[in-house]
């Protein structure tokens, strides 16, 4: 169940009367305040089994991996209390080029949201993701705190980063889901922490997800494959390698998905 801001509720349903027959319509009809109980929210309980999993290591000297991943801050736009109510949508900045909205976007979903319910909905947007956030925030607070007291903290790889950002008002727009190729959408967090290893620092090479396996690799002592398509960062972190011998760039290409079929599609490829 999703409580629904009154003052732009008229604006929601005629979105969804209008892309009634799209996949995505329930993503803005159902965008407000989850009336449900912290403790039964999906990533709280990703973070509960988490915690759990790491106490239970407390007793052991094995080495172990795990993978914690949150679906939050992502559409659709819901979160429960208190995380609502922590930001003021009148209080909230919006993006500065909210206003610089490119012909070729016009009509993309994305930018009819915006459109459609106005400043108003794009500050109640902006009120939800943030709330998103700080849930996020407070349970990666909990496995931290859970990893620090196996005595493990700073003999593990700690990595944090996402698939995707979000578009947040930035160029009118909102959600993942656009034809671009902004800022917003692609430079997303990649933070790693091992202290036996790396000194705390900020770099700005051009990284992909793909860097993710070659590096763990490495950092664990094992072997890379030369078929390995993505970078191995460790030498760029210690500085053994300069930055300026990493990769100058990176690439992205729509694909859509193909659940009846074994292959992918490529919508804006021509033939």
């Amino acid at each position: 169940p999703v409580e629904i801001d009154p003052r732009f509720q008229k604006a929601v349903n005629a979105l969804g009367d209008r892309w009634k027959d799209k996949h995505f319509a329930e993503f803005i009809t159902k965008m407000g305040k989850l009336r449900l109980p912290l403790s039964q929210c999906y990533d709280v309980q990703i973070a509960d089994l988490t915690c759990k999993r790491l106490n239970a290591l407390r007793f052991s000297s094995k080495p172990f991996m795990i993978t914690c991943s949150f679906n939050w801050p992502h559409d659709p736009n819901v979160v429960p209390s208190p995380y609502y109510e922590m930001f003021d949508p009148d209080e909230i900045k919006l993006p500065a080029n909210r206003h610089v909205r490119e012909e070729r976007f016009e009509k993309n979903w994305s930018r009819e949201i915006i459109r459609d319910l106005g400043e108003r909905g794009m500050r109640e947007f902006l009120r939800i993701y943030y709330g998103m956030i700080k849930l996020i925030d407070d349970q990666v607070g909990r496995v931290l705190e859970s990893l620090e007291q196996t005595g493990r903290m700073d003999d593990t790889v700690i990595v944090f980063t996402t698939d995707h950002g979000d578009m947040m008002g930035g160029h009118g727009m909102v959600w993942k889901s656009t034809n671009s190729f902004y800022e917003e959408v692609t430079r997303v967090p990649l933070m790693i922490r091992y202290p036996k290893k790396f000194r705390p620092q900020v770099s700005d090479i051009a990284t992909d997800s793909t860097d993710l396996m070659p590096t763990l690799l490495e950092l664990a002592g094992k072997s890379i494959p030369p078929s390995v398509q993505g970078q191995n960062l460790v030498p760029f972190l210690t500085g053994q390698k300069n930055t300026s011998q990493a990769r100058q760039f990176t690439f992205s290409e729509r694909v859509r998905a193909n659940p009846q079929g074994k292959r992918k599609v490529l919508p804006d490829t021509k033939g």
